[in-house]
């Protein structure tokens, strides 16, 4: 029985340290912080949801996303 626990503790300890370890902020937070250009604002504005919370990483990457994607 010592073993089950020893598995589980380690299976739960390492996917939400990494995901706590980063603090998650709103829509307004993002387009409201000096931190990001007059585009990548508009582009919050354009492609963040209003009721989510996004972390700093996951804004990044809308971004990224937005300016990789393919002009039409």
């Amino acid at each position: 029985m010592k073993e089950q626990s020893s598995k589980v503790a380690t299976s739960t300890e390492s996917a939400p340290v990494a995901e706590a370890s980063e603090a998650s902020y709103t829509k307004e937070q993002f387009l409201g912080s000096a931190k990001y250009s007059h585009q990548d604002k508009d582009v919050f504005a354009a492609l963040l949801e209003e009721e989510r919370l996004y972390t700093v990483t996951e804004a990044q990457q809308v971004i990224e996303d937005f300016k990789n994607k393919e002009a039409k």
